[in-house]
């Protein structure tokens, strides 16, 4: 009979679970998103990352408790995910899962694509192969994460400047998306998008309010910012990271308030907010809007990534460029229709 040894006490090593958890990692996906649903727990995920890369925002003690309790629960996602990868073959005999809602499902990802969503089981291995040099598949973000909990001044050392942060808040977000995909929660996922559930006021609120007081200028800004950090990232100054991903967040949240006024109809509607939105619609047929999502995230995996830039496709940036146009009309329009009493 063949034995092995393990070191427990070793990090790359799952700790966490039960016995029960060891026999089927399901069960804690279920758990984890019983807790968090999938909008928050991405929502919780962000939080983390403005915290590892110096913003530590004056946290009270229920916010450091809200957060610790979040990042024990991540870690035993993570335990989870790397032990299903591992049983995958066993729980899959035929390499197959349920069949999901593609549909209805691939516009509510942000990290995902949509071959992803058709074999999950083969992007949760190529997820885990994406750090098979790094000899600790727990993400430093977990680690670094607790230590900026219990020492506020902790990331005056810790931040890395390269924005390997990033990177590992890309790949959780990944692990979150397929983890929820397996769980079969997928008819349960409903609600705002990650990008605005720190928001207290609605889409449509905060889409007059930005394009009323801001108007496109940021809008194009953000968009040249992130499309171009790549080409002078050798050169960045760790401070650029907070302006890169604000501007990352808000570019997200304006395509996926554009992709949720494309779907919105009003029967009062003129018909110049009708033809914007089906403008909009139209847009986003040419491109989805987790199509569009992903390129900016590529955009900031490129600048993480130590020189091997790669350029986002023109086609996508052209699309957004008109995308944040098209919305600042819409809303322009919509604000003046307000007014007029014609909403």
């Amino acid at each position: 009979m063949e034995t092995r040894s393990v070191f427990l006490l070793s990090e790359d090593y799952p700790t966490l679970l039960s016995s029960l958890q060891w026999q089927n990692p399901a069960l804690v996906f279920a758990d984890f998103f019983r807790i968090y649903p999938l909008p928050q727990a991405q929502a919780q995920l962000w939080q983390l990352l403005m915290l590892s890369i110096g913003q530590p925002a004056l946290l009270s003690q229920q916010e450091h408790l809200t957060l610790f309790r979040f990042v024990n629960h991540l870690e035993r996602l993570v335990e989870a995910t790397w032990l299903f990868n591992k049983q995958a073959d066993a729980f899959f005999p035929n390499g197959t899962v349920a069949t999901f809602d593609q549909d209805a499902l691939f516009p509510r990802f942000s990290f995902i694509s949509l071959s992803d969503i058709r074999n999950p089981l083969a992007a949760f291995r190529k997820l885990f192969r994406l750090s098979d040099t790094d000899p600790l598949w727990k993400p430093e973000l977990l680690k670094q994460n607790r230590e900026n909990l219990f020492d506020p001044y902790h990331f005056l050392l810790a931040s890395s400047g390269t924005l390997r942060e990033y990177s590992e808040f890309v790949q959780m977000n990944r692990a979150l998306e397929l983890s929820f995909l397996l769980s079969c929660h997928g008819h349960q996922l409903s609600g705002s998008h990650w990008s605005f559930v720190s928001l207290p006021q609605s889409p449509l609120d905060f889409g007059a309010q930005f394009y009323l007081s801001q108007g496109l200028i940021r809008a194009l800004k953000a968009l040249a910012f992130v499309i171009n950090f790549s080409r002078w990232h050798m050169e960045w100054h760790p401070a650029a990271a907070g302006m890169l991903f604000s501007y990352y967040l808000l570019l997200t949240r304006l395509l996926v308030l554009a992709h949720f006024t494309s779907e919105s109809t009003s029967s009062h509607a003129s018909d110049e907010i009708t033809r914007l939105r089906l403008a909009l619609a139209k847009k986003f047929r040419q491109q989805s809007l987790t199509s569009l999502t992903r390129l900016l995230t590529r955009c900031l995996l490129s600048a993480a990534s130590s020189g091997r830039a790669t350029w986002p496709s023109k086609k996508g940036t052209r699309i957004i460029s008109e995308i944040l146009h098209l919305s600042q009309a819409y809303f322009t329009r919509l604000n003046n229709n307000t007014d007029h009493g014609k909403i």
